[in-house]
């Protein structure tokens, strides 16, 4: 899929006490951030919080993000994903105030699926729901969208996750392994060819077939005169 980077023309607003107030009371009058945005450092210190000096005296608030964007016409036929590597401490996600997601836990990042509730040609509402919670980790965490966030776009067969491992190595070569998840949208089996370069090795051609849902796959790469 492609991937970019998400992080401009967002608001935020801070002190937010009722997730379902922040959701349904209409657009957030906040300040406009680039992400990624610690919210919780710009509040006031209070020695009396509950997270005391493990938070440095910064009380956990919640606080809602909002990003207001068009999706072109374009866009339609495609797989619309948002990425947040981190929003601390747990999260909660809607377009145009429909559900998308949450996560539980502001050290892991989560994707969520905007495709079913896009408006094209017009104008989008997508918000993020960061609920700070006293004590949430053993030091200064911060909150909010602490990470960046990415737009991911594709087609209905896609690759989720990719690691590449060098098996081997020598003077003269190098023998790489490339696994991968790819995802497969629609309800049928589907074929779609699978290719990778990698500077310093020919680039490798494949013929992938997917059930639906996800799948795994390896390949294999040989690297000529590697830099040791």
């Amino acid at each position: 899929m492609k991937k970019t980077l998400f992080n401009e023309n967002w608001t935020v607003k801070p002190g937010v006490q009722d997730p379902f107030s922040a959701l349904f009371g209409g657009a957030a009058q906040g300040k406009p951030v680039t992400l990624p945005h610690d919210a919780m450092i710009e509040e006031d210190r209070d020695p009396k919080c509950e997270g005391g000096g493990q938070a440095g005296f910064y009380p956990a608030k919640s606080y809602t993000y909002t990003k207001t964007f068009t999706a072109p016409e374009t866009w339609q036929g495609q797989r619309t994903l948002v990425e947040f590597e981190g929003v601390m401490q747990k999260a909660m996600t809607y377009l145009n105030g429909e559900f998308l997601g949450s996560r539980a836990y502001g050290y892991t990042g989560f994707t969520v699926d905007l495709t079913p509730y896009l408006r094209y040609g017009q104008e989008n509402e997508l918000k993020a729901l960061a609920l700070g919670q006293e004590k949430a980790s053993r030091w200064y965490s911060g909150m909010g969208i602490y990470r960046d966030v990415y737009l991911l776009q594709g087609g209905g067969a896609y690759i989720s996750a990719i690691k590449i491992t060098t098996e081997s190595i020598e003077e003269g070569y190098a023998v790489l392994r490339v696994d991968g998840i790819a995802v497969n949208q629609s309800t049928q089996p589907k074929t779609v060819e699978l290719r990778i370069a990698i500077d310093g090795a020919a680039p490798l051609s494949a013929m992938l077939c997917l059930a639906p849902g996800e799948s795994g796959f390896f390949q294999r790469i040989t690297v000529d005169s590697p830099e040791l």
